[in-house]
Order: C-alpha cells, then structure tokens, then sequence
C-alpha cells in the first residue's frame, strides 16, 4: 500500500540480540487445529478431485468439450487438481505448529525452527491460500512483510485462528488506517496492488475510470466486484488475497465508492 512516500512509519533496523524483551507480556496460545494431518490432506485432495470430475461433468453437459478439444481439456483438469493440491497440502504444514500471541508481536513455533514477529516491524499484511465459498471464505494463512522485504508466514490451521487474524489486523493494519483515510481524503492516491483509486476514480492495471461510472461496488466474503452497466456481470472483480492490509483497501473503497452493498449482509449495516 503506498500513497505520496510511504504510509507507514521509518523502521528500525534490528539491532538488539534479544527479541523476546520487546514481545511484551504473552496474550494467548494456539496450538495447530489438526489432529490426525494424513487424513485431513487425503480428504480435501480428494474434495478437489471430485470438484473436478463434477467439472468435467458439468462442461460435457454444456458441449464445452468439444469446443476446447480434449487435449486442452485434460491439460487445465490436470492443472486444476495440481492447483487444489496447494491446498491439500496446509494440514501437514500445521504439524508442530504453535503460535503464541503476545502485547507487541506473535511467535511461530515450528518443530524445527522458531519465529519471532514484531508488529512494529510489518509493512503489509497478506491474506496467503485464499479459498472463496458461496457466502464465505477461508484464509490459510497470513504472509507479513517487514521493512526489510522478509516475508513472514503465520499459519491458521491453529485453535481460535481468528484471534490470531483479529490480532494481526488490530496491531499492523488498524493502527495505519488513520493516516491513510487522512491522506485518502486529501486527495492522494492509494495504491493496493493492482489497484489504485482517489476520491474521483479508480484505475485497474492500465483502465482507470471515474467513479460516477461505477454503479455499484459488492464486497462479497474474500472478494470485491465492481459493477458498470449491468448487475448481473462484475466489470471487475478482486480478490483480497491479491492487495495489501485487505482491512484498509476495504475501509476506504466503502468511503470511496458512490454505491456499496455488503454480501451477505452485516447486522445494523
């Protein structure tokens, strides 16, 4: 996320030996969520490969098919299973796991090696292995992004996993908001990403247009889609796992946009 200079403040270099000092008192513990990590694996690569099958089902039906070719159609049903395999593959990563929240920042342990993060220390927030339902999404984990360009993993396959993304999102992207809403409302423009917007328009890669030209902007679980002519279609969609601090971007799109509408909708909303 960038606006003028940088949004967030100069970091320091890390210069004491002992990080541990600067935690702080510890808040929680959350041990990995998985219990029996085979059959978890085995169970969501075979979910994956009956999506597919129900896929290739589904397109038979159409007569896509033919259309494709069936060279083609095998290529991206392979590449299809290969890509949920990503995904089969988080309950063997949680072996071991255990993260310790503390005042100022969080420890990962792992069996073999042990993290300390400060949150002094994060520049972005990502949403890493992203999986988007109907009226939900799940985050696999979180990837911070120091000063220093070191990215930083912190898995949620652990008990009360959302303490731990409520924790990360108070401590490294909340406390940042106000200075970017201050600069958003001064009229600079915010980049996330692919994408960038001030108070008047908002730009997609190379297509910018003006926000009068946006009928509607529907935040969906682990999305956004921007809407122009038509209701049925998004012009533009955006998944959060591709920008910066997702907390920010979605705070000041809902002050950016002319028209938003929450999916499914938030009680007193």
């Amino acid at each position: 996320m960038e606006h003028g200079d940088q949004l967030a403040s100069p970091y320091r270099t890390r210069d004491a030996p002992n990080w541990d000092a600067h935690l702080g008192l510890e808040r929680s513990v959350h041990r990995a969520r998985v219990r029996r990590p085979l059959v978890a694996t085995a169970a969501i690569f075979v979910a994956m490969l009956l999506y597919g099958v129900w896929l290739v089902y589904m397109l038979g039906q159409l007569g896509l098919v033919p259309v494709l070719g069936q060279r083609r159609f095998a290529l991206a049903f392979l590449f299809a299973v290969m890509a949920g395999a990503r995904y089969a593959i988080e309950p063997l990563r949680a072996l071991g796991v255990r993260v310790v929240l503390y005042q100022r920042g969080l420890v990962v342990n792992r069996r073999r090696a042990r993290e300390v993060i400060l949150f002094s220390d994060v520049r972005e927030v990502w949403w890493d292995r992203l999986v988007i339902g109907t009226d939900a999404a799940w985050v696999f984990a979180l990837r911070l992004a120091d000063g220093r360009g070191v990215s930083h993993r912190v898995p949620l396959m652990v008990e009360r996993h959302d303490v731990v993304m409520a924790s990360v999102a108070s401590d490294c992207s909340a406390r940042l908001l106000p200075e970017a809403r201050a600069a958003f409302r001064a009229g600079q423009t915010m980049t996330f990403g692919p994408v960038t917007f001030d108070r008047d328009s908002v730009g997609f890669g190379p297509v910018r247009i003006r926000w009068a030209q946006i009928r509607l902007v529907r935040f969906v679980p682990g999305e956004v889609a921007f809407f122009r002519g038509t209701f049925d279609l998004p012009w533009e969609t955006v998944r959060l796992d591709r920008v910066p601090h997702p907390l920010i971007f979605v705070s000041l799109l809902r002050e950016a946009a002319p028209r938003v509408e929450i999916h499914p909708p938030v009680p007193g909303e």
